[in-house]
């Protein structure tokens, strides 16, 4: 299944609610990356995957920047990882992000493009700001060639 789809938000609410309507059409299982420069939105994003996945806490997401990853519970537990502080590969393995995927999680990665999962199904949304607090979410969904 290819799936190609864009969003247009006008403020960090429509941004979260853009998450939250997403995460509504998740169940578990799935990885998805998130990409996109300084400022663009990724947490607020996710903070509306948790409101849509039904953590506990949602308003307590928050980005891991330097705790590398945090898990939220809830029917679906959602795990936030950010990598932007990684820079080798070696490193992003060590986080065995890939493991955590599982039926009763979702695990949602800030700064995707650094991690390159061999085989399986990903999701990816782009975000792009478009002035003040205007932003393009694009959805890609895909599957990955084993290496």
């Amino acid at each position: 299944m290819d799936l190609k789809k864009v969003v247009i938000t006008q403020n960090a609410g429509e941004t979260e609610r853009a998450g939250e309507e997403f995460a509504r059409g998740l169940r578990g299982g799935e990885l998805v990356l998130l990409r996109g420069e300084l400022g663009s939105g990724k947490t607020a994003f996710v903070r509306g995957m948790a409101r849509g996945l039904g953590v506990d806490d949602p308003e307590g997401v928050s980005s891991p920047s330097y705790t590398l990853a945090n898990e939220y519970e809830g029917p679906v537990r959602l795990i936030h990882a950010d990598l932007y502080r990684i820079d080798s590969a070696a490193a992003i393995g060590e986080l065995a992000l890939e493991e955590m995927i599982g039926p009763d999680a979702v695990v949602v990665v800030e700064w995707g493009e650094k991690l390159a999962p061999a085989g399986l199904e990903v999701i990816e949304v782009d975000l792009r700001a478009l002035g003040e607090d205007k932003r393009e979410i694009e959805f890609h969904h895909r599957v990955e060639d084993e290496k």
